[in-house]
């Protein structure tokens, strides 16, 4: 039976965004740019706000689908305009088993 499947990878690493900004800045993710190319976000499949356990930084989460089809988990500091890739869904059609 074939079925789709996926690899997940930890990043954590500093990335470069370019945002829509409505209401407030750096609203939500448009493009960022991962090993020197810009991948366009195509769907927002979740967001929600994450805060650390003393409550002095608050990040905005998303977890987008970018233009190469893969997922990714951005983030960035509400009261600092750094981003951060946290983790990467690479998908493959379809493997045999």
């Amino acid at each position: 039976m074939e079925m789709p499947s996926f690899v997940s990878e930890r990043a954590e690493c500093p990335v470069e965004v370019k945002c829509y900004s409505g209401f407030r800045y750096n609203e939500r993710p448009c493009s960022f740019y991962h090993e020197d190319r810009e991948l366009k976000v195509m769907d927002i499949e979740g967001s929600w706000f994450m805060e650390d356990q003393e409550g002095k930084e608050r990040r905005a989460c998303f977890r987008v689908r970018a233009d190469d089809g893969h997922l990714y988990l951005l983030s960035c500091d509400e009261g600092r305009e750094g981003w951060i890739l946290h983790r990467i869904w690479k998908f493959h059609p379809y493997v045999t088993g």
